[in-house]
């Protein structure tokens, strides 16, 4: 679902980090690569704390155990705010005007 734009979107950092070695730039790109689903405008959030823990020098299965354990929350919470808030709210607006 988004497995591939998590990757691309991590690539500038990944890139700084493993820049000097392109066998782990490819291991770690590899690994973003799995499926990943959450909300598109909360993926950020993921995407940020994936960096920071690569750039910490954690283990790849804990990164992996993160980001399943996020990608739940995050669509459940991004479908809420998006579809039960911001979309009737955004209605009530324009039939306002």
């Amino acid at each position: 679902m988004l497995g591939s734009g998590f990757a691309f979107v991590l690539l500038p950092g990944l890139r700084r980090l493993y820049g000097s070695d392109p066998a782990a730039l490819d291991a770690a790109l590899e690994r973003h690569l799995e499926h990943f689903n959450a909300h598109p405008y909360l993926a950020g959030v993921a995407v940020g704390a994936a960096l920071r823990l690569e750039a910490d020098g954690e283990d790849p299965e804990t990164i992996r155990r993160f980001k399943v354990a996020v990608r739940g929350p995050l669509g459940s919470l991004g479908d809420s705010l998006v579809w039960a808030t911001w979309l009737p709210g955004v209605a009530v607006v324009a039939l306002a005007l």
